[in-house]
């Protein structure tokens, strides 16, 4: 059929060093609006409408306080329409007031959520990650202004309001107490842990099992 000759139909992009401000897309993507500042692109891919490699895709503002690098490759199954990637390259780096205010075009982060980010600074995201939009398993580092975390977890979307996550995770000192703005009653620890987690806006239940040094 002609629908699926166009599924089928090669594509091939190569762009290098494109700048690119994201507030030029707002007729197609209203909440881009306030984004004003250039990002400079470069994308190499190739596949069809169904399957695309990645190999590579570079992402960086002009003053590099978000940097993204990323290889890898997606595929749509033909029968249900789900969407899963693989992707042994994900390098993300963040000062996280520019991860704000590209959060804050699409939605309104909770106070909470925004303290804890505005504590850590600056996140970088180093290893591999694979899935779909509903389970998505990550293997690597987290680095923050409050102490790194070597993570090797499933993230689950359970529900609309319910996630979930499951595996090991593992850290020689993270300030816990500033993330959660507590440092009276908290200070670092060190962990690690299997978790098995399901969290909702109000709860945290599962269990954590493993060695808690301080």
């Amino acid at each position: 059929s002609l629908s699926q000759a166009i599924k089928e139909q090669p594509i091939a992009l190569r762009i290098d060093g494109a700048r690119i401000t994201p507030c030029d897309l707002a007729g197609f993507v209203p909440q881009l609006r306030a984004l004003d500042s250039p990002f400079e692109l470069t994308l190499h891919a190739k596949g069809n409408a169904q399957n695309v490699q990645v190999d590579k895709l570079t992402l960086a503002s002009r003053n590099r306080n978000i940097d993204i690098a990323i290889s890898g490759r997606a595929d749509r199954d033909a029968s249900t329409g789900e969407l899963t990637f693989d992707v042994p390259q994900l390098d993300v780096t963040a000062h996280t007031g520019d991860a704000l205010a590209l959060i804050s075009a699409f939605t309104s982060p909770k106070p909470n959520v925004r303290s804890m980010l505005e504590a850590a600074q600056k996140v970088r995201l180093d290893g591999s990650a694979h899935g779909s939009l509903r389970k998505i398993s990550f293997n690597g580092d987290i680095f923050t202004a409050l102490g790194n975390v070597d993570v090797n977890a499933t993230f689950a979307n359970l529900n609309t309001h319910r996630k979930g996550i499951k595996g090991k995770v593992s850290t020689t000192a993270f300030n816990l107490g500033k993330m959660l703005n507590k440092e009276s009653l908290l200070g670092s620890l060190a962990l690690n842990a299997d978790v098995d987690l399901h969290l909702d806006s109000k709860t945290v239940q599962g269990m954590v099992v493993g060695n808690l040094p301080y």
